[in-house]
């Protein structure tokens, strides 16, 4: 089947479903969204782009990996939080060197309030990519926006909002339980958020 024609049947297949369903949907956005829109990496690429910028006393990932491997249960859902925890040891001893030094001084407040300095340094990386890739299907996406409900996210980048600025943006946990949420033009983000890079879900903590 010519990639047209498949196309064509997952579009007409998904205007089908909506029809039946008469009601406007909810967005479920991954990393594909980011990478595709922003090149930003995905959770794998994240904690594989601090072990390579980090510098000594980080190990190569792929030893945090196959060390997180063996001693998990081989789940992806718990082998990159074990990955994270394993490379945060070295990371704060890395942190220690000259190159980091005025990054360390901006963030000393954060660091000394108890947030991860790994979490800080992949959110500061996040906050460099914007949506500058195929911005065409962008903007049909943000005429659409009368037709989506909301999102619901993993993704810890601000790509979202920028699609949908208008909409509430719910982070934390407490916000979900403890919000007065209306189900429409809402986006939860239940990773967490690079604004709050408390609120980031990487380690196992």
């Amino acid at each position: 089947m010519a990639d047209t024609d498949f196309n064509a049947q997952v579009r007409e297949t998904i205007l089908h479903l909506l029809a039946e369903a008469n009601r406007v949907p909810f967005l479920f956005v991954g990393s594909g969204m980011s990478r595709r829109y922003m090149g930003a990496e995905d959770w794998d690429g994240l904690l594989k782009w601090v072990c390579e910028n980090a510098g000594s006393p980080m190990k190569p990932y792929f030893q945090y990996k196959l060390t997180a491997e063996s001693e998990g249960d081989g789940k992806k859902n718990t082998v990159y939080p074990h990955i994270a925890s394993l490379m945060e040891r070295d990371f704060l001893d890395a942190i220690n060197q000259p190159k980091f030094a005025d990054w360390v001084e901006t963030h000393r407040a954060e660091f000394e309030s108890g947030i991860s300095p790994m979490k800080i340094y992949i959110a500061d990386h996040l906050s460099s990519f914007q949506p500058t890739l195929m911005t065409e299907e962008l903007d049909i996406l943000r005429k659409a926006t009368r037709h989506v409900a909301g999102v619901i996210t993993t993704n810890y980048d601000g790509l979202m909002e920028s699609v949908f600025p208008k909409y509430d943006v719910y982070i934390r946990q407490e916000d979900l339980l403890f919000s007065p949420l209306m189900g429409i033009g809402e986006i939860y983000k239940i990773h967490g958020s690079a604004t709050d890079p408390s609120s980031m879900v990487i380690n196992e903590r």
